[in-house]
């Protein structure tokens, strides 16, 4: 069965001619909506649609763990540093069953990224 592809690379020129080109081009929050709209409609091996409780917490974690991260061709450079110290300062102290949580939310959304072509390894990001 083929990969349906949601997410469509736009590369716009930059905006400020000291800063490259991105290099997915696909901003973060429109990535993270389509995630969680895939998420809302996904039926898992049970043949379930994903809960409404999983989807509150993925809506809840992502844009957390995301925050200053505006293009997801950042997470191959200086935005995987952004991603980890944001995951570290919002759940680091936490249990390590919340941790572990939040943890897994963004390692989906990454193989998610990385199913539509937007990123590469999502191990290398998280």
């Amino acid at each position: 069965m083929a990969t349906q592809r949601h997410l469509v690379a736009v590369v716009q020129p930059p905006t400020d001619s000291a800063q490259p080109a991105s290099r997915s081009g696909v901003p973060t929050s429109e990535a993270l909506a389509s995630f969680l709209r895939h998420l809302a409609n996904r039926r898992g091996r049970s043949g379930r649609i994903t809960s409404p409780e999983t989807v509150r917490s993925y809506t809840s974690a992502l844009p957390t763990a995301f925050a200053g991260i505006t293009d997801l061709g950042e997470l191959a450079d200086a935005g995987r540093d952004q991603l980890h110290a944001n995951i570290r300062a919002a759940w680091g102290g936490k249990a390590p069953s919340t941790f572990n949580a939040k943890r897994a939310a963004v390692g989906s959304a990454l193989a998610y990224f990385h199913e539509q072509d937007c990123i590469g390894d999502p191990t290398a990001a998280l």
